[in-house]
């Protein structure tokens, strides 16, 4: 509708008259020139480029649950036949979400702190899906640790995971060889000269192991034998720790300013390194069997329901749903952006690069099983365990292995960085949103957020790391992340209503979103929410690594950490009620309509949307009372 250079604005005619006619023309006024300057908001800011904003997000979304969560839950869930409910929840689920926190984020100009001013109420939604970003970046980052751990140990004449013989490995270290052509294999216990490892470093003694194992759990974890072992700090991986939050914290210094140039890298180049793997994978031996596993369909899988709720879950890992991002991110952008488009685009790129990666990891899988003469199922692991231990294995095997796993790694830090820029940033714009005096001190907040996410870092860079770090992977976003969008969808749709959204998004993009949109929202998706919810209430299971089982004190810590996400929900209602006057239901009816500065954040726009409702009873006027408010703004304008 828009361009930088103009903008267009639909009025009433002059002669039309006071009283206004059912039959009312239209002018089209363009204004010419600063269209840009004066749509920016000064105190926020807005993105440089629109596409700053598509490649953020795309940056953002493609995680690396891409890369190590979804080929598993293909490969478990019928392979091919995986595809149908996971591209169909994408469909029905995922795009209106997505195009939702969109329009919420670009039609207030406020964070998904703040936003909630659409019903107070819930404003709980709203610290609970900032309270989840901040729970991720802390243990995200680590990840990133891990991972330039690894590409430095790359940096080598071979890599050390690829055979036995250094200090950390024991006796019970092993490396498969095939005996022949045939596919038979054998088991070698290689000599090595670093010695046996202490029984409190190999908790696993007598259970023999890879090489790539044994360095993930002996050199970079040094796993403790459980979570009440804390067994001391690694200092290398908390320099490493430290070292991501600095990078996180220069690329986020001047907030979208400065991480919208970084997203042109972290978006695109982890694609070019895809490309490269998979290249070199579908030339590897036995790389065909391995993507013909990975996408051989089992149709009957689709019979059961956990196969459909797995898809719609994986949706927003996939597309980071709920978790502020989406809303936070499209508050910058200028109010008349296509964020339709966007909503349509990023969508089919994260999930389309999900369906892409599978091809990649199950290419180098096949290889990997062809090499050691055993099945591709025998060598998959999933979450980490694909990432550091069966996929540096298959690296160790390859031709040029060294430039090969430094490329990977390389890919994985990228990827690993966007997602956490869009958590990051999420946190502080709720922060500063809700405390605009502190705006001229963003860079301050910022560096001060990320010392204080080095400091909760600790318990995941010691030997007991691990096991933190799976207790809140587990807990703090699965289940809460859902129930969120459950309330998030319902309330917008029913409660602000879906022909308060259809004018607000008339207003904003110049059109009226289709029947389709009004079905999705107000029935499919929170429908297909409820039933997600319900049955992971159902089959909710307690986490275990391996074969060691958590305390009851631990699995008691995650549930905190999972109800800490949703308890600011009643809370913050109980308090917003509690602050109005009057009956019960009279503090009920005003908590659930919108606050008086809801709306557009400029002015010109605030005028439109200001006249279109009826102060007394917040309806909707007439289509001629809309268009006469136009034309009387035009006058501001």
């Amino acid at each position: 509708m828009t361009n930088c250079g103009e903008r267009t604005y639909f009025a009433m005619s002059k002669n039309v008259s006071k009283n206004m006619s059912k039959n009312v023309k239209k002018k089209e006024y363009t204004v010419n020139g600063p269209a840009c300057e004066e749509d920016e908001q000064t105190e926020r800011g807005n993105w440089d480029q629109s596409w700053e904003f598509v490649f953020f997000l795309i940056s953002y979304a493609v995680g690396l649950g891409n890369f190590w969560r979804f080929p598993v839950l293909c490969m478990r869930n019928g392979g091919g036949a995986f595809l149908i409910p996971y591209f169909t929840f994408m469909l029905v689920c995922g795009v209106p979400i997505f195009y939702l926190e969109l329009i919420l984020g670009q039609f207030s100009s406020l964070s998904a702190l703040e936003v909630w001013k659409i019903c107070p109420i819930l404003k709980g939604l709203g610290w609970g899906m900032v309270i989840v970003s901040a729970y991720c970046t802390i243990y995200f980052n680590v990840i990133i640790s891990w991972v330039l751990y690894y590409l430095g140990s790359s940096f080598s004449k071979d890599l050390p995971w690829a055979e036995c013989g250094h200090h950390w490995n024991t006796e019970n270290c092993y490396k498969r060889h095939a005996n022949d052509s045939t596919g038979n294999s054998s088991l070698s216990m290689e000599e090595h000269d670093g010695g046996k490892q202490d029984n409190d470093s190999m908790q696993d003694v007598g259970r023999i192991a890879s090489p790539a194992e044994e360095f993930w759990d002996l050199n970079v974890l040094q796993r403790s034998s459980g979570i009440e072992e804390f067994g001391g700090i690694r200092f290398e991986l908390f320099g490493l720790l430290a070292l991501s939050w600095v990078v996180v914290f220069f690329c986020l210094i001047k907030g979208i300013k400065s991480s919208g140039k970084v997203v042109y890298v972290t978006a695109t180049l982890p694609y070019c390194f895809l490309i490269a793997l998979l290249i070199r994978g579908s030339l590897l031996p036995g790389s065909l069997d391995g993507v013909k596993f990975y996408i051989y369909p089992d149709f009957s899988r689709l019979l059961q329901l956990g196969t459909w709720c797995e898809a719609c879950l994986q949706i927003f890992f996939s597309l980071g749903l709920s978790w502020g991002t989406m809303i936070t991110m499209a508050s910058y952008n200028k109010f008349n952006h296509n964020c339709l488009r966007d909503a349509i685009i990023v969508p089919i790129v994260s999930c389309g690069t999900s369906f892409f990666a599978g091809f990649v990891i199950f290419s180098i899988m096949g290889f990997m099983a062809h090499d050691a003469g055993i099945k591709v199922e025998d060598v998959v692991n999933s979450g980490p365990g694909l990432a550091f231990i069966t996929y540096p294995a298959a690296l160790a095997r390859m031709p040029f292995s060294v430039g090969w796993s430094i490329a990977f790694f390389v890919m994985l830090f990228f990827v690993g960085l966007g997602t956490q820029f869009g958590m990051v940033e999420t946190v502080i714009s709720g922060i500063v949103d809700c405390y605009p005096s502190t705006r001229r001190w963003k860079p301050a907040i910022t560096a001060a957020y990320c010392v204080l996410g080095l400091l909760c870092g600790l318990p995941f860079v010691s030997k007991a790391g691990v096991y933190h770090f799976q207790i809140w992977d587990w807990y703090s976003a699965a289940f809460s992340v859902s129930l969120i969008a459950f309330f998030e969808v319902s309330v917008v749709a029913w409660v602000y209503g879906w022909r308060r959204l259809s004018e607000d998004i008339d207003l904003m993009l110049g059109h009226k979103p289709s029947i389709v949109w009004r079905i999705l929202w107000c029935f499919v998706v929170p429908a297909l929410l409820l039933t997600v919810i319900i049955y992971s209430c159902i089959n909710l299971a307690e986490p275990i690594y391996g074969d060691y089982k958590y305390p009851y004190w631990a699995i008691l810590m995650g549930w905190i950490l999972a109800v800490t996400v949703v308890m600011p929900i009643p809370v913050l209602a109980a308090r917003e009620v509690w602050r109005q006057q009057g009956t019960i239901m009279q503090r009920l009816v005003k908590t659930l309509q919108p606050t008086a500065d809801w709306g557009p954040s400029l002015k010109k726009h605030r005028a439109i949307y200001d006249k279109s409702y009826d102060s007394t009873d917040m309806g909707i006027q007439t289509s001629g009372d809309r268009e006469q408010t136009a034309a009387l703004s035009l006058e501001y304008v």
